[in-house]
């Protein structure tokens, strides 16, 4: 423990301080931060494949897989026609 303090004690304690607080914020920063965006991204994920399926249950399986293909100009269709 000596030898920790006579390592420190060359820094003023606002110096300490400093770093300190840069370190616990950047700690909690990074768990939040990995947190929500885990959280937000599972939520996008079921959100997107609850979408898909009511998409695919409203019209019959084969409509929603069969409509790969495009039209003259290279466009797929609109949003509109899934949702028959």
């Amino acid at each position: 423990m000596a030898l920790l303090y006579n390592q420190t004690s060359r820094y003023s304690h606002s110096e300490l301080t400093l770093v300190n607080f840069l370190f616990l914020f950047s700690f909690f920063l990074s768990f939040f931060l990995s947190f929500f965006l885990s959280f937000f991204l599972s939520f996008f994920l079921s959100f997107s494949l609850s979408l898909f399926l009511s998409v695919a249950l409203k019209n019959n399986f084969a409509e929603v897989f069969e409509v790969t293909s495009t039209d003259a100009n290279n466009h797929f269709p609109p949003l509109s026609f899934y949702w028959k």
